[in-house]
């Protein structure tokens, strides 16, 4: 799979190159420590489940509100903490 063909781009390929040249414009332009990365990371991370979420609110369904909670309790495990080193 290419990025660009003769017809078509790929965005999503595309938007994925694009997101991770910010961090490294970060490190190398702004001075951002590993925190800075982790912090840009997590935000990331909860704006995907965020949105996964909402899609899960949208489909709906029976157990739905049982899949949302089991969700969220396994996502919590990626989410910030406080206690990381990143904080001090």
């Amino acid at each position: 799979m290419t990025v660009i063909d003769s017809k078509h781009i790929n965005l999503p390929i595309v938007a994925l190159l694009l997101a991770n040249l910010v961090p490294i414009a970060g490190v190398l332009y702004m001075d951002w420590d590993v925190g800075a990365i982790i912090v840009l990371y997590w935000t990331e991370n909860l704006i995907a489940g965020g949105y996964t979420i909402f899609k899960m609110l949208l489909a709906g369904g029976k157990g739905m509100p049982f899949h949302m909670v089991l969700f969220c309790i396994h996502y919590g495990f990626f989410a910030p903490s406080t206690d990381s080193p990143c904080w001090n």
